[in-house]
């Protein structure tokens, strides 16, 4: 423990430590145990509810327990907050029970995060979670076999999947729908039931490209909490919300709606609880736990470039250039030309000069899951290979997580996916080398590729984007 909290570890260093570490181990069989609690569909501290907490497989909500996650607005992380918290709980509690652990482990036992963005051995699952059996020849909690076959061989995800340099370089928590916030768009929203969703830059890379990375149950929302490995994931998420807040990030006024909206969980002995994001944002404070390495990361040059960013000006973006027709990507890449007009509002008065310069993807739908994520480039040359991600054409991702679950909910504002990326910084250096024509641009997409042979993912159908923008401002 540290100052009294508790320390979430990272699983590497667990690993390094000891293969087997006690603190894996007693997850593993923490996990047994809250799988065995199943057979009462009853009991909110069994695995199968905890999951639902998330999602239920027909997205169909069970207020105020189940079905209720939030994605695509600023509560996806004080939810998941939230959420990670009260289980952590239920399985501390479980763990205290189980003879084979020892009292040291129970004392000092919190979830351990991965931490994939730790360098190119990190990006692979831990061994514990692709192992079959514990290291007692008993079936492994941990092993889920559904998952992308080259993960669950010890293979690397992409290396863009779980890059920080998007993620991390918001100054603001909370912004409009196009200069996006670090924490997503002032919105509350489960899937596709609010038309402003908007997630935020962390919320796709890592966290939804991981999901769709390792795939099987969780690539879905619906099933994603099933496997062990979604835990350990959304506490490095969390994680990631400290690294930016001692960034210099701030988070919104805990008195706000923000701060004070309520969210219903269970405690470990089955008790109905609330939780707000005003009471979990001081975590060794309230929450009693902290984590091992909160450390701000080196993000690359485009982190560096887009760290310290102007305020947003106060007119609304322009739209100066979009597709005309829907786009359809594919498993290799798809190249989208389109032209850009002459700015007309406060952007003309600059000489045609914006201030900020947004990129946004919309409308983006697909048939059935397609475990793709997209890396987005702006004008790409031709004879450059998207698998060698020139950094110095690089937008970011757009993954697909959570796009069956917005075609599952049944409401008018539920019209495919959205993601906005800003390139103000990145229009500027393609500008000064030469590589930036303001009449037309070139969006290239071109699919991650997973594991050491990197095949084309094999998609049920096309992916179709409604519209490609640009927005000056």
């Amino acid at each position: 423990m540290s100052n009294g909290a508790r320390v979430r570890r990272d699983i590497w260093k667990l690993e390094d430590e000891q293969a087997w570490h006690p603190i894996t181990r007693a997850y593993a069989l923490g996990v047994r145990e809250l799988t065995r609690r199943n057979d009462d569909p009853d009991d909110p501290t069994s695995w199968a509810w905890q999951a639902q907490i998330h999602g239920l497989p027909d997205f169909a909500q069970d207020p105020p327990y189940r079905g209720q996650c939030q994605h695509f607005c600023f509560f996806f992380l004080p939810w998941h907050r939230c959420y990670l918290h009260w289980f952590e709980r239920i399985l501390r509690a479980a763990i205290q029970g189980i003879d084979e652990i020892d009292a040291e482990t129970k004392a000092a036992w919190s979830l351990p995060y991965w931490n994939y963005s730790g360098g190119a051995d990190r990006l692979r699952l831990p061994d514990p979670f692709i192992e079959e059996t514990l290291d007692d020849g008993t079936a492994n909690p941990l092993f889920v076999d559904v998952r992308r076959p080259s993960i669950n061989r010890g293979e690397p995800m992409d290396a863009l999947a779980a890059g920080l340099a998007e993620a991390l370089a918001p100054r603001r928590y909370v912004d409009d729908p196009l200069a996006v916030g670090f924490g997503g768009a002032p919105v509350s929203n489960h899937w596709g039931d609010n038309a402003n969703r908007t997630p935020g830059p962390v919320e796709g890379t890592p966290h939804g490209a991981v999901h769709v990375a390792v795939a099987g149950l969780m690539g879905d929302p619906a099933f994603a909490g099933l496997d062990p490995v979604f835990w350990m994931h959304h506490a490095n998420i969390d994680r990631l919300w400290e690294v930016w807040r001692n960034d210099g990030g701030e988070n919104p006024d805990p008195g706000s709606e923000w701060g004070t909206t309520e969210f219903h969980f269970h405690d470990e002995n089955r008790n109905p609880v609330t939780c707000t994001a005003a009471a979990v944002v001081d975590m060794p404070g309230e929450l009693g736990y902290t984590y091992e390495d909160t450390d701000v990361p080196d993000t690359g040059r485009r982190g560096r470039r887009r760290r310290v960013k102007p305020d947003i000006p106060d007119n609304p973006p322009e739209l100066v250039g979009a597709t005309e027709e829907p786009v359809e990507l594919g498993s290799g890449r798809s190249d989208v030309e389109m032209d850009v007009g002459r700015a007309t509002g406060p952007a003309a008065r600059r000489g045609g000069d914006p201030e900020r310069v947004y990129l946004a993807v919309e409308g983006i739908e697909a048939v059935g899951r397609p475990d793709v994520t997209y890396a987005v480039y702006l004008n790409l040359p031709d004879d450059e290979d998207p698998d060698d991600a020139p950094e110095a054409f690089y937008v970011g991702n757009v993954d697909l997580f959570g796009i069956e679950a917005v075609g599952r909910v049944d409401t008018d504002a539920a019209h495919g996916l959205r993601r906005t990326f800003d390139i103000t910084e990145l229009v500027a250096e393609l500008r000064e080398e030469g590589g930036w024509d303001a009449k037309a641009i070139t969006v290239t997409f071109s699919p991650l590729k997973h594991g050491y042979d990197r095949e084309e993912p094999d998609l049920p159908g096309p992916v179709k984007v409604g519209r490609i923008g640009l927005y000056y401002r």
